[in-house]
């Protein structure tokens, strides 16, 4: 009886043992620090001075995170062009593109930790395929899908800067979201948020999937242009944590960032920025940091500080 129990608790302590270690090894990973981690835009303070990624000559718009690649992603506007930097900001390559995308390419996202999506000017979204060997993107509706969200912006050069994947849980399906850019100096140019169910089938269909033909149910969740101002003037990035509870946007005419309920619009926490000339794009990084892009080619690491915080939990 005594050699019995003796058996069973030693079967016990073992899988005991086993639960702790998954929990230790859980929580060390990049991808679960960053998730638990963030509890908000308020434990953000500790802004690094901006530096330059010297193989971007100009118009550095939107970047990413590709978990799978463990590679930063830099989109260059008004040439459709990509710049890719390890953790450590060293240069790998580039890729270009072919096919039917606009070069005026504005911003970035990671689909699923994997997939590349990218946005641009005139309405539409594109989603890719991305291996550590890719140096052109193929466009063509044929290879890659393509998403007509709205149509050409009312105002020139005012369309589409922000795009960032929210993930999917019990209560929603996964979801793509993208900003229209907005200004203060034009009033007929709106700040605007929409999102996207993701769409699960016939992923390549000869043509993009659109808003015109009902292939594609664009939603508006709120009024940004009313929510948002004058705490912000216009959108030019965004990215999501990866619980998808979280919506940070960016803003290059008020240089902050604000964390956002991604389905009322409320503001709940701002950060103000300086040092960079014109923030343009926004993602977490690897170790839970927040990394800003600024045109012409600058780059600033915003990360966790223990020591006084400047951002500001808005009041209801």
């Amino acid at each position: 009886m005594l050699l019995s129990y003796i058996i069973m608790l030693y079967r016990n302590l073992k899988k005991l043992s086993f639960l702790i270690s998954a929990i230790v090894i859980s929580w060390s990973s990049p991808n679960f620090a960053q998730s638990v981690g963030f509890s908000g835009l308020n434990d953000y303070s500790n802004i690094s001075e901006p530096f330059q990624l010297t193989e971007i000559p100009s118009n550095a718009s939107g970047i990413t995170w590709n978990e799978k690649l463990q590679e930063f992603l830099v989109v260059r506007n008004n040439a459709a062009t990509i710049y890719r930097y390890t953790p450590e900001w060293d240069f790998i390559g580039s890729i270009t593109k072919s096919g039917n995308m606009s070069n005026d390419t504005e911003g970035l996202s990671t689909l699923d930790n994997e997939d590349l999506l990218v946005v641009t000017e005139h309405g539409f979204a594109h989603r890719f395929e991305l291996t550590e060997k890719t140096s052109k993107l193929n466009a063509n509706y044929d290879s890659a899908q393509a998403y007509q969200i709205t149509e050409l912006p009312k105002v020139n050069n005012k369309g589409f800067e922000a795009i960032g994947f929210r993930p999917g849980n019990s209560r929603r399906p996964a979801r793509i979201y993208v900003g229209q850019e907005g200004s203060k100096d034009n009033e007929k140019a709106k700040m605007r948020i929409f999102y996207f169910n993701i769409p699960l089938s016939n992923l390549y269909a000869n043509r993009p999937k659109s808003f015109k033909d009902g292939s594609l149910t664009v939603i508006e969740p709120f009024k940004a242009e009313e929510m948002f101002k004058p705490t912000i003037t216009d959108i030019s990035g965004m990215t999501f944590d990866e619980s998808g509870e979280h919506l940070l946007i960016i803003s290059q005419e008020s240089s902050k960032i604000i964390q956002v309920n991604p389905d009322s619009g409320e503001i709940i926490c701002e950060l103000a920025l300086a040092g960079a000339p014109a923030y343009e794009g926004l993602t977490f990084g690897p170790e839970g940091e927040l990394v800003a892009v600024s045109e012409g080619n600058w780059l600033q690491v915003i990360k966790k500080n223990l020591k006084k915080n400047t951002a500001v939990h808005k009041e209801n």
